[in-house]
C-alpha cells in the first residue's frame, strides 16, 4: 500500500537529500556517502522528520515512511553500503574562495504536452549524471519541473540541451548560487501532475492564465490600484508555513497546509475577490499559474505573478515584501536578494 500522494513532491525532495526546514539543527548534508549517495536510514530519517511536521496524521505518516523505505531499499545502486556507519559521519562542506559561490542552482518549469515521459526519464538523468548535476526533475503528461545544481557551465549547458527538443524551447530557468551543494543525488521521476491540484480540467499546457509582469505589479502596489482603477489583491497560494517566512505586505494568505486545498479555500472565500484584480504569487510560478487558471474558471479576474517570487526579487527586489522567501533546497530561504539566509527557527 501506497502513501497518499498529496506531499510527493517534497517527498522526493525529502529523498533527494533537500534539508527539512522544521529541523534546522540537523546538517543537510548529513548521512551521504561521499559519493553522494544516501543511506536507507538517512532517507527513512529525513521523512520523519519531515513528516511529523506535515504529516496530516499517525497512518499517514507510517504510509510515507514506509513508502520511502521501500523506494530506497528498490534503488539500493544509489545508496551507501556502510549506511549505518554513515548515520555517525557527516561529509565535510567545502568552502570557497572569491565573491562567486561556485554552486549554481536553477530552478525551472514549463507546461507543454509530454507523451512520451517515461521514454524521456532515462535520457535526461543520464545526461544530468554525466554533467554532475544533482536534484530534481519532475516530468507529466502536463509539463517538466526542475530543481537542479552544479557547475555554471556544466548546468547552463545541461539546460541549452534540452531547450533544444521544441517542447521545451520556451523554458525559462531562475539562477541563483550557493556555496555548496544543496542536493545529495540526482532523481528524475515521473508524476501525474508536475504539481499536484487534483483538479483535472486545470490544463496550463492548454494555454496560460494572463501573467502581470514584476515591474507592472510594483506599479499597482505603489499606486494601490491598477492600471484600470480596480482594487489589487494579492493571493499567496503557498503553504501555510511558508508564507511565515516573508510574504507582500497586505497579502491574503489562506492558510493551506497542501496545493490540493486550493479549489476548496477558493469556494469559502470567493466573495472576498470578485470584482478586484486578484494577482496570485508562490515561489517560482508553478502554484500561482494553475491558481489563476482555476481563479478564471471560476469567474474571477485573476493573473499570475510572471516568474513567481524569486522573478519579483531578481527585477525589483524587496519593494512591498517583508522577510525571506523559503526555497526547497539545503538554502532553506532567500533574501531579495537572492542571497541564502539561513533561518535559524521557524517563525
Amino acid at each position: 500500500m501506497r502513501a497518499d500522494s498529496e506531499l510527493s513532491v517534497r517527498t522526493d525532495e525529502a529523498r533527494a537529500g533537500v534539508p527539512i526546514p522544521f529541523d534546522p539543527f540537523v546538517p543537510h548534508e548529513k548521512r551521504p556517502h561521499p559519493e553522494g549517495a544516501l543511506s536507507v536510514e538517512g532517507a527513512i530519517y529525513d521523512v520523519l522528520v519531515f513528516g511529523l511536521a506535515a504529516a496530516r496524521d499517525a497512518e499517514h505518516l507510517v504510509l510515507l515512511t514506509l513508502e520511502v523505505a521501500i523506494d530506497a531499499w528498490r534503488d539500493r545502486s544509489h545508496l551507501d553500503p556502510y549506511s549505518a556507519r554513515s548515520l555517525d559521519r557527516p561529509r565535510r562542506l567545502s568552502t570557497y574562495a572569491g565573491s562567486v559561490p561556485p554552486v549554481l542552482n536553477v530552478s525551472a518549469y514549463l507546461f507543454t504536452r509530454i507523451e512520451d515521459a517515461q521514454v524521456l526519464r532515462p535520457v535526461l538523468r543520464e545526461r544530468a549524471i554525466t554533467a554532475g548535476l544533482k536534484g530534481t526533475i519532475l516530468l507529466a503528461g502536463e509539463g517538466i519541473n526542475l530543481f537542479l545544481a552544479g557547475d555554471a557551465d556544466a548546468l547552463r549547458g545541461f539546460i541549452a540541451e534540452l531547450r533544444t527538443d521544441p517542447r521545451f524551447s520556451a523554458l525559462a530557468p531562475k539562477e541563483s548560487w550557493s556555496a555548496v551543494q544543496p542536493f545529495g543525488r540526482m532523481l528524475v521521476k515521473v508524476k501525474r501532475e508536475i504539481i499536484r491540484m487534483g483538479h483535472p480540467t486545470i490544463r496550463p499546457e492548454t494555454g496560460r492564465a494572463p501573467a502581470v509582469a514584476p515591474q507592472t505589479l510594483r506599479r499597482w502596489l505603489d499606486r494601490g490600484r491598477d492600471d484600470e482603477g480596480r482594487e489589487v489583491v494579492l493571493l499567496d497560494t503557498r503553504n501555510a508555513f511558508e508564507g511565515d517566512y516573508g510574504s507582500f505586505a497586505g497579502a491574503v494568505d489562506w492558510r493551506i497546509e497542501r496545493f490540493t486545498q486550493f479549489p476548496e479555500a477558493v469556494a469559502t472565500h470567493r466573495a472576498d475577490l470578485e470584482g478586484k484584480t486578484v494577482v496570485s504569487f508562490c515561489t517560482g510560478g508553478i502554484r500561482c499559474e494553475k491558481a489563476a487558471l482555476y481563479l478564471r474558471e471560476e469567474g474571477i479576474e485573476a493573473f499570475q505573478l510572471d516568474g513567481g517570487v524569486l522573478g519579483y526579487f531578481a527585477e525589483v527586489g524587496a519593494a512591498h515584501w517583508s522577510g525571506d522567501c523559503f526555497v526547497f533546497d539545503q538554502r532553506e530561504a532567500l533574501r531579495p536578494d537572492l542571497e541564502p539566509r539561513r533561518v535559524s527557527a521557524r517563525p
